[in-house]
């Protein structure tokens, strides 16, 4: 073997045995000098906190009371009560918050949306929370929402909750008013079947 390669092993084996030395006792003892323990001690309880929070940010806690407060109102400015009725008298918040607590990424889209709503609403309007704003300050929250570039929190969280919404408040019959459209053909069939094929209206 080479010397140069003696010599850097030699080296090598001294700083293990430094090491060791410093360490450990002549009875193998663990042996660390109270400022080293503090250090350790401290690195230790830091990696755990770090840990919580990343659980806490990849892994939000479920809907909580203002969220869902918000949530609510969100959905009802999106579809209003005409003659139709409103997202959440057809359970719409709900059906969202229920898919929600499975899935921790709309969880946290969620959250972070209503908390940008809120955040919204005292920057424009002076009130603690979006809830708060009448109708058309509420509109237009979120329509400054609709017009952020795409990717952008505001915006994914617009066009996720826009999807949602439509999704189970159109598969609800009592959507269907004013739509000329009568359900699906299944159960029922088509009735007049036997009949010739309509010309297009």
């Amino acid at each position: 073997m080479p010397s140069a390669n003696l010599d850097k092993l030699r080296q090598l084996g001294g700083y293990f045995v430094r090491l060791r030395g410093r360490f450990f006792t002549r009875d193998g003892a663990l042996h660390l000098p109270r400022r080293q323990f503090l250090k350790l001690t401290l690195g230790a309880a830091l990696l755990a906190w770090s840990g919580y929070l990343v659980q806490r940010i990849l892994w939000p806690s479920a809907l909580g009371k203002d969220e869902l407060h918000t949530l609510a109102y969100y959905l009802d400015t999106l579809i209003p009560a005409d003659q139709t009725p409103s997202a959440t008298a057809l359970d719409v918040d709900k059906k969202i918050a229920a898919a929600a607590t499975p899935n921790h990424r709309l969880r946290r889209l969620i959250k972070t949306g209503c908390t940008w709503l809120d955040t919204q609403a005292k920057d424009h309007y002076g009130v603690e929370n979006f809830s708060s704003l009448s109708e058309t300050q509420r509109e237009h929250v979120i329509a400054l929402a609709a017009a952020e570039k795409m990717d952008t929190l505001p915006r994914v969280f617009f066009e996720r909750l826009r999807q949602d919404a439509f999704f189970h408040y159109y598969a609800q019959p009592p959507s269907w008013a004013g739509l000329s459209y009568a359900g699906p053909p299944q159960p029922k069939g088509h009735l007049d079947f036997y009949l010739p094929p309509r010309a297009a209206s």
